[in-house]
């Protein structure tokens, strides 16, 4: 389990957010996108790669699994997983609840 942090900057005139995870910068950590609609995956690896981080995008929950089990058998596991709640098969809540 980790937790997110958001804080939005400003110098006087630009304002921006900084991401850290669990205390540290946000580059480099691993995503999981899992989107049955290809445009909402597409609109979330660019922006995580804006910020960049390294990601997968799948379109199912059954395809999501396989790509974590993979990434955790070549050591590399995903930080976090970004799913849609609504998908046909299997939604994002059941995925979150399924063991690897």
């Amino acid at each position: 389990m980790g937790v997110m942090t958001v804080y939005k900057q400003s110098n006087g005139k630009n304002w921006w957010y900084k991401f850290t995870w669990n205390g540290k910068t946000v580059r480099g950590l691993r995503i999981l996108i899992v989107d049955d609609f290809e445009v909402n995956r597409q609109v979330l690896h660019e922006q995580v790669f804006s910020w960049g981080m390294r990601d997968g995008s799948y379109s199912t929950a059954e395809e999501a699994l396989d790509a974590i089990r993979a990434a955790q058998a070549m050591g590399d596991p995903f930080d976090l997983v970004i799913a849609d709640y609504q998908m046909p098969e299997m939604d994002g809540a059941t995925l979150g609840l399924m063991r690897t």
